[in-house]
Formats: structure tokens, sequence, C-alpha cells
């Protein structure tokens, strides 16, 4: 620290800072894990400023000039001037700004791989933390050998704390409780590859703002034989960077987990893994994407009312254990209030065997729920083919083994087992655009919404490996025939402000509906009968997806419309 504050004398000394110029506040972290820059000097405009800053230290927070440019060199240690700096760059500071500055990559001319040049990375810094009480942790990727990767939280869990940070950059301040945490670091999607502490809670740092940053080499090897990747955490004070300890890796399995129960009372809900609330605010008809869980331990699994201060009040329970490296996707489904819904039947986790794609390229997979629970046992029929028995007597609760379908376009009727379809829907997998995909299709709703107090109506719904609103099946009259694409045109899409749509004149008269992701109708018209033309204005919908059918007395087409912002 002495050393430090000797730097900063001397830079007021050369008029670097002075007492009454715009100034900001900057740390300088130096993260590069190349032999050749093991220590360095930092030069500001022509004056040795940080003279011997070595890998894994960190300056304290310093005050350096603001609204003018900055020349910055790195030399080697005790060279007698910049011109044989092995780094250039020219700055400009804003003035009462705080940054973080990350000295990363390579300087040598062989030896490394990739060799990644060296630079300085720059991002907006904090000196404590957001929020009394909490911790403000800054996440960096320096690892020049690394893939993109995913922090997650596995003590707890929390999957994709950070997600997909790649080399290079920073993830925005992330508030943290300062409590005791095991994170895992994963390749983008994948599983955990290490894990390491972070004991915020032993170490008193509450109120603290850190930079986390991920150092080293994953193979050393082919980097000669430089620093094994680690977690290194710089504090506001600097020094040496405070290594993360490894910590034992514990086996993970992907889940996706749907919410499907239609009862008002669990629109919205919680739901928590081991005491620690791992999905707020989880809404009706939407999913979560795939993420890691612990697999080999038991997992406690509470539902309870969306801001719920603990489980004491918990609508649902259940304990399970997930297998390594297993996919699994959950469907929560049933009802959980006492009164206003015939039948009944109870809330609970339904559990099957998941895919994040297709088994066989080109095709799309289809896993069927039955989640409508005041619907009989029923046949899945494809009707355009037609294939009856596309999946037999499913029954409520269960689902039908994943289906590998070519990429086209279906009608799907729904039949009581043996009866006749009473329902159609479209299946757009062509026009979605949908192949290598493995999806699910959940039959959502109540057939009587009288029943059930006046809930949500049944339909089919598909969850997506991503995650988000389920996508609701176009409703189609029964025994209809397809309108072919080249009868109609909507533009442009992706849409703004306006949707345009063009028809052939045997399409006059036709009803058009527009559908939100989850199953409301935001448009509804009748074409007109002369026009052939209609203008549609879409400045007040909400960016994603949408779905826009048009359908005559014995032809329908489905197609997609996406609204960007």
């Amino acid at each position: 620290m002495t050393k430090f504050l000797k730097s900063l004398a001397l830079m007021i000394a050369m008029g670097i800072v002075t007492a009454t110029a715009q100034t900001a506040r900057v740390q300088v972290i130096h993260n590069s894990a190349d032999a050749a820059a093991d220590t360095v000097d930092v030069w500001v405009n022509g004056a040795r400023a940080l003279p011997n800053v070595a890998f894994r230290t960190a300056t304290p927070f310093l005050s350096l000039p603001a609204g003018v440019q900055l020349n910055i060199h790195v030399t080697a240690p005790g060279a007698a001037d910049t011109n044989a700096a092995v780094f250039v760059k020219r700055v400009t500071l804003a003035a009462d700004s705080t940054y973080i500055v990350v000295a990363n990559g390579i300087v040598s001319a062989t030896g490394y791989t990739p060799a990644t040049p060296f630079d300085l990375y720059v991002a907006s810094g904090r000196e404590t933390a957001a929020t009394a009480g909490q911790v403000s942790a800054l996440v960096f990727h320096g690892a020049t050998d690394a893939p993109a990767v995913d922090v997650n939280e596995i003590s707890v869990p929390v999957p994709g704390l950070v997600p997909n940070l790649s080399y290079g950059n920073f993830a925005g301040y992330v508030s943290l409780a300062p409590a005791d945490y095991t994170l895992g670091i994963a390749p983008t999607g994948g599983a955990n590859i290490a894990a390491f502490a972070a004991p915020l809670q032993t170490l008193n740092l509450a109120d603290s703002a850190l930079v986390v940053l991920a150092s080293g080499f994953l193979d050393p090897t082919n980097n000669s034989n430089g620093p094994a990747f680690g977690l290194f955490v710089a504090l506001p004070q600097g020094g040496a960077l405070i290594p993360l300890p490894a910590a034992p890796l514990t086996t993970t399995a992907r889940v996706q987990v749907i919410h499907n129960s239609a009862d008002a009372a669990a629109a919205n809900v919680d739901v928590w893994v081991n005491g620690d609330r791992a999905i707020p605010n989880f809404a009706f008809r939407t999913a979560t994407p795939f993420v890691n869980l612990p697999a080999g331990v038991e997992l406690a699994l509470h539902i309870t009312a969306p801001g719920a201060a603990d489980t004491n009040a918990a609508v649902f329970v259940k304990r399970v254990t997930l297998a390594a490296d297993s996919t699994y996707i959950v469907v929560a489904n049933g009802i959980v209030s006492t009164s206003g819904y015939t039948p009944a039947t109870p809330f609970d986790l339904y559990v099957a065997s998941g895919r994040e794609a297709a088994a066989t390229a080109g095709e799309v997979d289809v896993l069927v729920f039955h989640g409508a629970t005041d619907a009989p046992a029923v046949d899945v029929n494809e009707t355009t083919v037609p294939v009856p028995g596309l999946v037999p007597n499913l029954s409520y609760g269960n689902f039908a083994g994943y289906l590998g379908l070519a990429p086209l376009d279906y009608g799907i009727g729904i039949a009581p087992a043996g009866g006749a379809n009473i329902a159609t829907f479209s299946a757009p997998l062509q026009t979605l655009n949908l192949a290598n995909a493995a999806l699910v299709v959940l039959a959502s709703g109540f057939l009587d919404p009288t029943n059930n107090s006046n809930g949500p109506a049944f339909g089919l719904f598909v969850a997506t490996p991503a995650g988000g609103p389920l996508l609701p099946l176009p409703a189609l009259p029964s025994s209809v025939s397809e309108i072919k694409a080249n009868e109609f045109r909507a533009f442009p899409n992706p849409v703004r402000d306006f949707l345009n749509l063009t028809y052939e004149e045997r399409l006059a008269g036709a009803q058009l509906e527009v559908i939100d992701a989850i199953g409301r109708v935001v448009y509804r018209q009748q074409l007109p009968l002369f026009d052939n033309s209609i203008r549609i204005n879409t400045s007040d919908w909400n960016q994603g997806f949408y779905f826009g059918r048009i359908s005559t007395a014995n032809r329908a087409a489905a197609f997609k419309v996406v609204v960007n912002k």
C-alpha cells in the first residue's frame, strides 16, 4: 500500500494529478498471465506512474485527470523511457466517474495459444456496494484460452448467475447477500467443469464492491506452462488478488421447468430449492430455459406465493434426487385451491426424461404432456397427412414419449380416446423453422371453464428449450383444408409500427386474428371484400412472437409475426 501512495504522491508532484483538476476514480488490475508481462511499469503522459506492477495485483482507487487525453504506456520494469513500450493506449476519462481497468492478454509473439493481444479493458466501477448490507460483484473473463462461460451458484443453487460471459467482457455488477457461496464455471449452456468457494460472509465483505476475475490458463501446457485457471478477487483497497479456493465439483443434471397449473391461485408462484428462492414470480404458461441443478443429492422443492418471506406457508412440497448428467422436463400442474374447480386434481410436479435438441439431425422431437385437469384421456391425431393415433390414449398427468417428426406444417386433432376429433390446431413446424429442435407440447387449460372458476380455456401450447412464454398453437376449424402461403403476404416481418397484409380475392371476407405468446387475441378483423389489403397498427404491441390465423368456413392458414421495438 505504501508503494501505491508514494506513486500517487509522485503523480501529483509531476502534475499528472492536481488538487483542482477534474478527476475520475480508477482502479487498475494486472491480470495478464503472459510471463513477459509478469511485472510491468505503467506510464501516464510520459511519467512512470505505477512502477513494478505485478501479475494478480491491483492498485487502490486512484484519482486521475478527467476530460483530457491520457497516453498510457506499458513497459518492462525499470525501462528508461517509453520508447520500448509493449503496449500503448490513449484514453479520456469522464469527470466524477469511477472505473475498473483490467490489463489482460498476451504480449509475446510465441508460446501462447491463442495469443489474444494484450489490452486494457474498462468498465464502470464502484468502491462500495450499491445496496447497504449487500456485496456488489463485477465479474470479468480474463482467461485467454477459456471459452464463453456461465457462472453458476451451485450451493443454493442459482444456475445462470452470470450467463454466457466471453473473454474480455465484464458482467454487470451482481448484488449478493453476504453469504458463503460455491461458484461453478461451465462452458456456456454446459455442465460445470470447475467450482470455487466464495466465502463472502466468512470474510465479512458486507457493503463491499468486488471484482471477480477469471485468470490464468485452462491448459498451461499450451501456454508456456503459465499459471493455471482460477477465480481471483480484487478489493477496492488493492493489493494482491485474493484466490478463491477450489471446491468439490458437484455433479449436475439439466432441467427445464414448465408452469402449466391453470388454477388462478397459482397464476404466479415462487419456486424454492433447498430453502432458497430459485425461480421468483414464475408465471402460468411460461417455462425456464434448461438450467443446471445438483445431482445425486436430495433437493427439497417448495412452491409458495410470490414474494413469500420463507417456505413456511408453501402450498406444495416435494423432494427429488436427480441423476448426474441427465436431462429432465418438469411440469408444474394441477389445482391448489380447495374449491372452485371440478375435478380438483391435486397440484404436483410431473417429471420426464428430456432433450435440448432433436435426436436426429433435421427432425423435430416433440414430447406431449396432458395437463388439462378436466379433459378425459385423448388421442392426438395428425389431420393433414393424416396420421390417426399419432399419440393414442394419453391420460391426465402423463407424457407420451418423444416423437421424431419431419419439420413440416401439421394439423393436430384432439379426440377423446377412440372417438372423433373435437378440436384441431395448427402446428407450423416448417413455418417456424424448428428443424433440429426438441419441443414440449402441453394440453393446457379447461374444457369447461364455467366449472373451473372461469379459468383459461383449453388449448395446445409449446415450450421451447430457450424457455419464456409458451407458444399457443392456433385453433383451426374442424375439417378444413390449408390456405396456401402464396395466397397472402404479411410484411414487413419483423415489424415495428405497421403490419401490411395483402391477399387474393378468394380470401375476401375471411376472419383474421392475431394472437400473442400467451394466447390472447390482440387483433381481429374480417378481411375487406374489395381492397385485398389491410394495414394493422402494431405500435403498441409488446416485442415478441405473435401468431396470425386466417380462416374461412372450410379453409385456414397460420403464420408467424415478429414484433421488434
